[in-house]
């Protein structure tokens, strides 16, 4: 995630290159085309320039809150996620707190959950996935949860079941555990569909129609303008071109920011923080069970949180 105020110039002008000189060879490109055609075509284009104008910024402007829609959830799930922790550490402590070793297995597997959901959203299942959720259970509950992840498909909701299971072996029949079994699965439940929902963000494909005739169009915004212009004034001046490129860039901006929030699993610097809220997160439930050897908070590099 980029933090305001710290965006680094470097990229700034990395961006900015990688926009200005296709444009500007575009724009060359309708000024060669429109010496090679004849006048009227230039004037009627720029006739209806505006209706053009017009179309491709519905199209931009769908684009993005569609793209911002997505990124806006997949960060309000993750923040569900946080909660949902520190209230499952908060119930677990409670209700268990002469039980250190449940306790701590509980609180533990949870840090687990997440760390690991974190990887599966932004690695996949591949077997380096695979070897980086076995380090994370290894560091944090060594034993039998390490079959978990060689035996499931979907590790994390696994990992749910195992508390689950915990959980049940470790209450009893009276009325009392069944209020402490009532809360603590309503909060594994709220979890699942948390973890559901980012699935459901990280696998549904943005479609494609709308991403390349999108993209097509703005980056077509260049050459267009350039002829509509020169076959409006029949002539040529020095403050045209740059007035194209500026117009025609900032929707282009746009359409790559875009491009950049409908994926926010995939481990780019507009993404969500899943590894800072994993710090987070196993901070809070670590100092719930009284440890002191807790993890360095994550910080920013070049401006951007991971």
């Amino acid at each position: 995630m980029l933090l305001e105020g710290r965006h680094s110039l470097a990229r700034l002008l990395r961006t900015t290159v990688k926009v200005v000189v296709p444009l500007t060879l575009l724009a060359y490109g309708g000024l060669w085309a429109y010496r090679w055609t004849t006048p009227d075509a230039g004037s009627l284009l720029y006739n209806k320039i505006g209706y053009v104008l017009s179309a491709i910024s519905i199209f931009v402007a769908f684009r993005v809150n569609q793209a911002y829609g997505r990124w806006w959830e997949a960060r309000q799930l993750w923040g569900s996620l946080i909660n949902e922790s520190r209230s499952w550490g908060r119930l677990v402590v409670t209700h268990f707190a002469g039980r250190a070793p449940i306790c701590r297995d509980l609180v533990m597997r949870q840090v687990a959950y997440v760390n690991i959901l974190r990887i599966a959203l932004r690695h996949g299942t591949a077997e380096k996935a695979r070897a980086m959720m076995k380090a994370q259970v290894k560091r944090l509950l060594p034993g039998e949860d390490e079959a978990i992840v060689d035996r499931s498909r979907n590790v994390p909701t696994q990992l749910l079941v195992a508390q689950a299971a915990t959980i049940e072996k470790a209450l009893s029949g009276d009325f009392e555990s069944r209020l402490v079994w009532s809360k603590l699965t309503g909060v594994l439940s709220t979890m699942n569909a948390a973890q559901g929902g980012c699935e459901r963000i990280k696998n549904t494909v943005f479609p494609a129609g709308i991403t390349h005739f999108t993209r097509f169009m703005v980056w077509a915004m260049a050459p267009l303008m350039t002829f509509a212009i020169l076959g409006a004034s029949d002539r040529y001046d020095a403050i045209e071109l740059p007035v194209v490129i500026l117009v025609t860039a900032i929707f282009v901006v746009i359409e790559q920011l875009a491009r950049e929030l409908q994926t926010p699993f995939e481990n780019a610097p507009d993404d969500t923080p899943m590894t800072a809220i994993c710090v987070t997160i196993e901070t809070d439930l670590r100092q719930m069970l009284g440890d002191q050897d807790l993890p360095q908070a994550e910080l920013p590099v070049r401006g951007v949180l991971m």
